[in-house]
């Protein structure tokens, strides 16, 4: 071979190794990619703190059970109960070491039965693949108790766990995994109302709530868009100037088959649904428009007491929609009382205070209610600049010696400070009797007036209100 075919040829062989050699580099950096991209999601489904898998986990988990219907399984949803209580007294770092312990039980609890995870905060969830009968589930679930209430040493502490526990079978209770995670999780909420630290399996009586309870979240969203929400009227009797009128304000839903609904049927749920606020601007505004048509007819004497939750006020767009509405209606914001509930926390009451200087730039007065007798409550209420106390007559339900005598005290204190005082749910002669020897400023119940409805108002002040007064 001559010196220059030779030289060719090294050439080549040259780079040919050095191609060989640069394959093999990108292979090794292809499978080095390859391999961190593995363990990035393999991290995505990992919770950091406890080294559980997550809720991303979970959810693909659950979606691939599903499809095999002849495997039975159960899915257990556990929160805790108070947690926060524990990382407001120990600190988070003490909440991270003991919801780390409690994923170590819960693993220790099912063994090779099943699965843990963690979803979030102190929510778990457990899938039980020993689930051939209830039975079965059972003795895992009571296991899981056993481990859960043993008390946990945190930081030479003891700790005494509360837990919630809901349980739903696969395929008993449901095929379908959403409605098997909704199903577990109401029963979770079950207890955790009924008495905490147990666990409930779903079982028809609780899926027929949780149905009648989405139907009636449907039907109360219709209802808030349909404008079926209405008010009626029931009128307190001044005891210190008859000529002043009053009324407080009742809503109702205008339901389309079952007819009219009061408040205490529908509001609280309303409220855990988050339309109480919009409902309750409803009810403002049909007062402040009625108002507005009683001064028009005349009657220039004439106030609302309208009842508000006083969670609201812990919103400030919820008190800046008010001011718009008072805004607009300016004459009749003078004669409205916000009558509130005294669960007011002490430690907002710079927050409530400002909030009711707001309402008051309209001459709205707040009026609260008063169950108990306690000296940081009044004066709580003597710093807010309440106007009006308001106190139930259930006091006097009974001939207890002692509710009345605790109705009298409520009425001096509160007089002293100098709040009006109304009493509410007077139903018989001798409730009133008993109640004008207190020398009250209002009093009111369905003995003295009953429910007015919005369209006859106007023609009841103009012609029944003396027959009212005249009964006091």
């Amino acid at each position: 071979m001559g010196l220059e075919a030779l030289t060719v040829v090294l050439l080549t062989l040259s780079g040919l190794a050095i191609f060989l050699l640069g394959m093999s580099a990108h292979r090794f950096a292809v499978k080095g990619k390859m391999k961190e991209h593995a363990d990035v999601k393999q991290a995505a489904y990992i919770d950091a703190l406890t080294g559980l898998e997550n809720r991303h986990k979970f959810n693909k988990v659950i979606a691939e059970m599903v499809k095999h219907e002849d495997k039975k399984f159960a899915l257990c949803f556990l929160d805790l109960d108070d947690f926060k209580h524990i990382n407001d007294n120990m600190g988070h770092d003490a909440g991270d070491e003991l919801l780390i312990e409690l994923g170590k039980r819960l693993v220790d609890s099912l063994g090779e039965h099943g699965r843990v995870f963690r979803l979030g905060g102190d929510e778990y969830a457990l899938i039980i693949t020993k689930a051939d009968s209830k039975l079965e589930v059972e003795t895992v679930v009571k296991r899981v108790k056993r481990n859960v209430t043993m008390p946990i040493n945190i930081r030479d502490t003891k700790v005494n766990l509360e837990y919630s526990l809901g349980v739903a079978m696969f395929p008993d209770d449901s095929k379908d995994s959403v409605q098997l995670v909704s199903f577990a999780d109401s029963a979770m909420y079950y207890i955790k109302k009924s008495g905490k630290s147990d666990y409930y399996f779903h079982n028809p009586a609780l899926r027929a709530q949780t149905e009648n309870k989405k139907r009636m979240e449907k039907e109360l969203k219709d209802a808030y868009q349909n404008k079926e929400f209405g008010v009626d009227f029931q009128p307190r009797i001044n005891l210190k100037n008859p000529r002043e009128i009053w009324l407080e304000t009742f809503l109702f839903w205008n339901h389309p088959t079952v007819g009219k609904l009061k408040a205490e049927y529908f509001l609280k749920f309303a409220d855990s649904i988050g339309l109480i606020i919009g409902i309750d601007e409803i009810m403002i505004e049909q007062t402040l428009q009625k108002l507005k048509e009683i001064r028009e007819a005349g009657l220039t004497n004439v106030n609302m007491a309208i009842n508000i939750s006083l969670r609201h006020f812990q919103r400030n767009d919820f008190i800046e929609r008010l001011c718009a509405m008072f805004e607009n209606h300016k004459e009749e914001a003078k004669c409205i009382m916000l009558q509130l509930t005294s669960n007011i926390k002490i430690e907002k009451i710079e927050n409530y205070k400002v909030m009711f200087e707001k309402l008051r730039k309209y001459g709205v007065r707040i009026s609260v209610s008063n169950l108990e007798i306690k000296h940081e409550v009044l004066d709580m209420f003597h710093r807010l600049n309440v106007d009006e106390v308001k106190v139930s007559a259930s006091f006097l339900d009974s001939n207890s010696i002692f509710k009345e005598s605790v109705l009298k005290d409520i009425v001096t204190l509160s007089k002293d400070l100098g709040y009006q005082v109304v009493i509410t749910r007077i139903e018989d002669e001798n409730t009133l009797q008993k109640v004008l020897k207190l020398k009250v400023d209002m009093v009111q119940g369905n003995y003295l007036a009953n429910v007015v409805e919005s369209d006859k108002l106007v023609p009841f002040l103009k012609e029944e209100v003396v027959k009212v007064l005249s009964k006091k």
